[in-house]
């Protein structure tokens, strides 16, 4: 009994690794389905626009530029 218990967990460890190497080689070849054109089949247009600041707090990040243009 302990012997089919670890065949089983072999093969099934096996067949999990297989699979996500399976799935990360496809990832990084770029091999993918059909795209789907998004701008064939939908439609969006904006009509409203609302801001509601749910805090008092807001954060100001101030970017700096690395051009030395301004000089």
């Amino acid at each position: 009994m302990t012997e089919v218990i670890i065949i089983s967990v072999v093969l099934a460890v096996a067949a999990a690794v297989a699979v996500c190497v399976g799935v990360i080689i496809t990832y990084k070849r770029g091999v993918f389905g059909h795209i789907y054109p998004l701008e064939h089949y939908t439609n969006l247009e904006l009509t409203y626009r609302e801001d509601r600041f749910l805090n008092r707090h807001v954060t100001r990040v101030k970017v700096t530029s690395d051009n030395n243009k301004k000089k």
